[in-house]
């Protein structure tokens, strides 16, 4: 296992960062070969401090990684446990179907085409094929409903766990609890899911026709502690609401610190800096101060979905209130958007951030790059609502045709 004794320097930044590689037995059951991560700082003294937490945390995983391959359970879980997990997802997902209006997250619009019979004046019928619009979801396809989760067979129980499994392990990750497959807190931990399930479709069903009022949970037992403690690191749950050392603001605030200094206090360049610092706080204010290597290109695409439906006005009463209400004032006080070539701007100037946690390895690749915003407009003859001015209709009816 490679191993670096202290932290290594980056020949660009300065910044110092962790690196480790990852036993090959375990790579497929972490997913990567190396963990790797900035410490985010230039001072060698905190950069050892830091790389101590972060080998740490590492060696955590990797028990984790192998307590999967053995097939045994790092914790055991009593029911409330199973409940808190669950509404723990749910307020995850809940944040991502926020940002995506619901159906893009976790719900498919689908049309289909069926047959109707109207009856004219003189009775006869006729019968025409319309189309019709539905919404398919997870909850369409899972091999037994709520109704009889009570009388289920273990095996049906298997089942509706493996139906369920992507969702339970995802969240079983961010929490760093190993559960074998199948067993009975797995099942525990499914029947538990499957409510949390069907009110996040009804979530999103209402986000899709933009009812943000509408919340079909009240949000009690997610902040409630386990009934175990895992260490040496918190629940991944936390970064949600925390800062973690790779978030965006943290990335963000190193660039623009290596900016300034290259760039020798450049005026030009500071005041362009100004501008992605607000571009930045605009992304975190909507998608949240996530992990940079978290922020996914769907993320990105909800941003610019989100930027295109805000108003233009720097009205301060306005721009201080949620990002829903926001919208919403659009809707009812017909307030003109954002134009689309800001949006583009505010890509381009978010992108820079991006391509320097790459540069930093932070990142594998931007996901700013291949995020297109149209900025084509319907071109008409005369702009709605403006007419000829006298000048105007005087200069028409004096050329050579009239």
């Amino acid at each position: 296992m490679g191993i670096t004794a202290s932290p290594q320097r980056h020949p660009k930044s300065g910044i110092y960062y962790f690196r480790m590689g990852v036993p090959k037995d375990l790579r497929s059951t972490i997913g990567k070969r190396e963990f790797k991560a900035s410490l985010g700082t230039t001072n060698l003294s905190e950069a050892k401090r830091l790389h101590s937490e972060h080998y740490q945390q590492a060696l955590h995983k990797i028990e984790l990684a192998k307590l999967k391959l053995t097939g045994e359970a790092n914790v055991a879980l009593n029911y409330k446990d199973c409940v808190i997990i669950a509404e723990r997802w749910y307020e995850y997902s809940k944040v991502k179907a926020d940002n995506s209006k619901g159906h893009n997250y976790h719900l498919v619009k689908t049309f289909n085409n069926g047959l109707k019979d109207t009856i004219n004046a003189k009775g006869k019928i006729t019968t025409e094929v319309v189309r019709y619009e539905t919404d398919f979801g997870l909850s369409d396809t899972l091999s037994i409903s709520g109704k009889d989760l009570d009388s289920a067979s273990e095996q049906q129980l298997n089942e509706l766990a493996e139906d369920l499994k992507d969702e339970i392990d995802t969240q079983l990750k961010r929490e760093d609890i190993v559960l074998p497959f199948p067993s009975a807190s797995y099942r525990q931990l499914a029947v538990a899911f499957y409510p949390y399930l069907i009110k996040l479709e009804q979530l999103c069903r209402a986000r899709y026709k933009n009812d943000y009022g509408y919340e079909p949970v009240e949000i009690k037992v997610a902040k409630e502690p386990l009934s175990f403690e895992i260490s040496p690191r918190t629940p991944v749950y936390s970064k949600i609401t925390n800062v973690s050392k790779d978030s965006l603001s943290t990335v963000s605030k190193e660039f623009f610190k290596s900016e300034k200094i290259k760039h020798k206090g450049s005026l030009s360049r500071v005041k362009t800096l100004n501008e992605t610092t607000l571009k930045v706080d605009r992304f975190i204010e909507i998608i949240g101060d996530k992990n940079i290597a978290d922020i996914s290109r769907s993320d990105v695409m909800a941003f610019r979905d989100t930027l295109l439906q805000l108003p233009k006005s720097k009205n301060k009463s306005i721009r201080s209130k949620p990002i829903e209400d926001q919208i919403n004032l659009v809707k009812t006080e017909s307030l003109d958007t954002i134009s689309a070539s800001t949006v583009k701007n505010s890509l381009r100037q978010l992108s820079t951030v991006f391509s320097y946690a790459v540069d930093l390895e932070l990142i594998s690749k931007n996901p700013v790059f291949g995020v297109k915003v149209s900025t084509s407009l319907r071109k008409t003859e005369v702009e709605e609502g403006k007419g000829y001015t006298d000048k105007e209709i005087e200069r028409l009816f004096t050329t050579e045709c009239f």
